[in-house]
């Protein structure tokens, strides 16, 4: 009898509430029932349709702590960068170049490039202070309180590359800017085997993937630092056969962050010992952990056009000085929060 009642209660409920007893399962409140989806005083009640409260409520719709608060906006890491540092009597130009993602190296159809050349993608994850020109003779002499380089036999003058300066020159002079701006030198360690602090925020070289990036300028395809028209951006042996010295810095056309003579004029010591790249993807990578060489990039006025690509790799021992070899400096930079 039990068992006839609840099955006379289902046949009752049944055409009003078919899906709401499933086969074999419990009976369950209706969620289709005409309370809710077709009752007048439900579908125009003011406060289940058209109350503040549920469908113009701020909390809800525009609450300026879910659309517009200032912690989900996301900052702009260069903001508040400076462009511009004295030393002495020189200036140090810089822009700032937030880190990205690119593809090293080169494609396999690009003609004369090398077998080191593998591509393989970077994440760059610092922004980065870098100063727009080679570093010229008169903010080396400035920098060093006097000290000239030894010889700048091919293009003499404040507004030239300095010349003649070793991988080891390169970084003294680094730490000597850091020590007038207040900086943090990136530098420890024994002085014949340097280690690197990429979070440290003085002076330093470029690695060799952040130099790469940096002469790419954001572009993707382009052979040369700032187009592929070598004669507009860089200062080689080729389409400038009259020049075959170096130009004062920012003779020729700058690159996509605004960057001269990343091709062409002098070559630039960077941080990495050289070695062969990976194959696979690599985030902020340092170079190899053993070798005698380190790697300087960019080509000069006396290199070809070939060595004057972007992905060209070039090394020699850290005490090399060359009439055609010169650096160029960046620091870390880190925009003050809120920026």
């Amino acid at each position: 009898m039990r068992r006839l009642s609840v099955a006379l209660l289902g046949l009752l409920l049944l055409p009003a509430c078919s899906l709401c007893w499933p086969r074999g399962g419990a009976i369950q409140t209706c969620p289709a029932d005409d309370d809710d989806t077709t009752d007048d005083d439900d579908a125009t009640d003011d406060d289940d349709a058209t109350d503040d409260d549920d469908a113009t409520d701020d909390d809800d719709v525009a609450d300026d702590d879910d659309a517009t608060d200032d912690d989900d906006v996301v900052e702009d890491p260069c903001a508040g960068a400076p462009t511009t540092y004295a030393v002495g009597s020189a200036t140090l130009d810089v822009v700032c170049v937030p880190g990205d993602r690119f593809v090293m190296g080169s494609p396999e159809s690009e003609p004369n490039r090398s077998a080191d050349e593998t591509q393989h993608p970077v994440i760059l994850t610092r922004a980065l202070l870098v100063s727009v020109y080679e570093t010229t003779q008169l903010l080396y002499a400035q920098g060093t309180g006097g000290l000239a380089p030894s010889s700048c036999t091919y293009g003499c003058g404040d507004d030239y590359p300095v010349q003649r300066v070793d991988w080891n020159q390169a970084l003294a002079f680094a730490d000597l800017l850091s020590e007038l701006h207040g900086l943090d030198s990136p530098y420890s360690g024994d002085p014949d085997e340097p280690t690197l602090d990429l979070d440290a925020d003085g002076w330093r070289l470029p690695t060799e993937s952040e130099w790469e990036f940096l002469a790419r300028g954001g572009a993707i395809g382009e052979v040369y630092a700032g187009g592929s028209v070598l004669e507009d951006v860089a200062n080689c042996v080729g389409p400038n056969p009259d020049f075959y010295e170096a130009l004062p810095v920012g003779s020729l056309d700058p690159n996509g962050f605004g960057l001269y003579d990343m091709s062409g004029n002098n070559e630039e010591w960077v941080w990495d010992r050289y070695g062969h790249y990976p194959t696979g993807e690599v985030t902020d990578p340092v170079g190899a952990s053993f070798g005698s060489s380190r790697a300087f990039r960019g080509g000069s006025f006396s290199s070809t056009p070939s060595q004057c690509r972007s992905a060209d790799r070039a090394s020699g021992i850290r005490g090399r000085t060359d009439w055609d070899l010169t650096f160029r400096l960046v620091r870390t930079f880190v925009a003050e929060a809120g920026g």
